[in-house]
């Protein structure tokens, strides 16, 4: 069974002052620029894989002393 690949769009903005200070946050309307001070915003959106589930299947003969799975 192959799980679909699905990607998350990520979406943040980021307001950077003139001295290099910076704030991040989901919405652009939280962010304000610190008065007298220039200020630059930008939104960077980022697409991301979600994590796929793994499937394992083994078979254990009746008679054995050890084993082993392993996941590639």
């Amino acid at each position: 069974m192959d799980a679909e690949l699905v990607e998350v769009e990520v979406e943040v903005w980021v307001i950077v002052d003139e001295d290099g200070n910076y704030e991040v946050s989901r919405e652009a309307d939280e962010l304000v620029g610190q008065a007298g001070k220039a200020s630059r915003m930008v939104k960077i959106t980022v697409n991301v894989p979600t994590p796929k589930p793994v499937e394992l299947v083994a078979t254990v003969a009746a008679e054995i002393d050890a084993g082993e799975l392993k996941v590639a």
